[in-house]
């Protein structure tokens, strides 16, 4: 009797789908697995499908699409023991580039048939006041402040046309307008202010730039970059800044290592996950070690 195919699940995001028609069809695997799709039709609908898939005993799940595709599926599969695939189809794709995941189908597609399983961090973040909190998961980064009202402010049609410049330009639109500041609390050391703060599982933001330079995504640590001013003037320093990697040495950033903290704020302070809006201050948030594992190049 011949042994069950194996059962690989494809979540795709339906935009990717309008967008990059027919790219997802070429995965080469080996017959003995069996390769499905489905599609996600909004937004957490990939999470419900990756629970599913989860619960029908598959070993690998994959994510079609952007970020917020990707975020999304490993929210469903966290902590299940269930192995992560990544089809880059976003305009940005930062876990991707972060992994050394190909942006081309066919390069991807290879290393979900032929990579290995790497355990990586996951960072865990709880936000918002009151009964009802639930904890969502990120696997490159969560912002608060400047970072995510600039996130707020991206149209889909931006980021297609744009690409990580996208947020560059809505960072600028953003810092033009008033702001309370974001109060950090990391491990119990004295609290930091500042404009917007970034918390990093691995290096890169918004595509190419390495905001958190010295992050890396498997050492059981999230790096923390505050940005104490706002501003127009003070924002195009910070980029002129990272664009160099010399931003962590400006007096008014604060770059620094944590396993938890906790963030609040005297006004509406929004949170976003891995580019996506999530809720508002206040949040707590921190890291578990190695609870995720991702196909990557063997």
């Amino acid at each position: 009797m011949k042994p069950a195919a194996k059962r690989c699940r494809v979540i795709l995001n339906p935009v990717a789908r309008r967008e990059k028609a027919g790219r997802i069809s070429l995965g080469v695997f080996p017959e003995s697995c069996r390769v499905e799709v489905v599609l996600s039709r909004a937004t957490g609908h990939a999470t419900e499908l990756a629970r599913k898939a989860v619960a029908e005993g598959l070993e690998l799940v994959v994510a079609a699409g952007g970020d917020g595709t990707v975020n999304e599926v490993a929210n469903g599969i966290a902590g299940s023991g269930a192995v992560l695939g990544i089809l880059p189809l976003g305009s940005v794709n930062v876990l991707a580039r972060e992994l050394g995941i190909p942006r081309r189908m066919d390069g991807a597609w290879k290393v979900l048939a032929c990579g290995r399983a790497r355990s990586i961090d996951l960072g865990r973040i709880t936000c918002g006041a009151g009964q009802g909190r639930k904890p969502h998961y990120f696997t490159q980064l969560a912002g608060a402040g400047l970072d995510a009202k600039a996130v707020g402010q991206v149209t889909r049609a931006q980021k297609k046309i744009w690409g990580p410049l996208s947020y560059v330009f809505a960072g600028l639109k953003a810092a033009s307008e008033s702001a309370p500041p974001v109060r950090v609390e990391m491990d119990g050391r004295a609290a930091i202010e500042g404009a917007c703060v970034i918390f990093g599982n691995g290096r890169f933001y918004g595509g190419p730039f390495a905001v958190l330079k010295r992050a890396r995504i498997d050492d059981g640590w999230l790096d923390v970059c505050v940005f104490q001013r706002n501003g127009y003037w003070s924002l195009l320093n910070y980029l002129q800044g990272v664009l160099r990697r010399t931003h962590t040495g400006f007096k008014d950033v604060s770059y620094a290592k944590a396993r938890k903290a906790r963030l609040t704020s005297q006004g509406e302070v929004p949170v976003e996950v891995d580019g996506e809006m999530l809720g508002f201050l206040p949040a707590e948030v921190e890291v578990l070690p190695r609870a995720l594992k991702v196909m990557v190049p063997a």
